[in-house]
């Protein structure tokens, strides 16, 4: 939908914005990270405004959740945030009251 309002449209049919992070520079491209199926690692992808999609870099580990991932507004830089370590342990109290 254009910022000044109006009718929404569709941008494109192959990338799906829900699942993970994704942001946007002032030249009207669209950054989203994804799994590279073909390198099992994390792209983060551009989808300029002619509809190209094109690889921008690639990480071990995905960005924490969906808001983890922005991009200069000049496109020039990216920042994510990732969980380096998680971990829980199950405990079982006896004769708990």
């Amino acid at each position: 939908m254009p910022a000044t309002g109006g009718p929404e449209e569709i941008v494109s049919e192959e990338i799906d914005l829900s699942e993970f992070a994704w942001s946007f520079d002032q030249q009207g491209n669209i950054y989203w990270v994804e799994r590279a199926e073909e390198s099992g690692q994390w792209a983060v992808r551009k989808l300029d405004p002619q509809g190209e999609i094109s690889d921008v870099a690639f990480m071990d580990r995905p960005p924490q959740g969906r808001a983890g991932l922005d991009v200069a507004p000049d496109g020039t830089w990216f920042v994510y945030a990732q969980d380096d370590q998680s971990q829980s342990d199950l405990m079982l109290i006896e004769n708990f009251q």
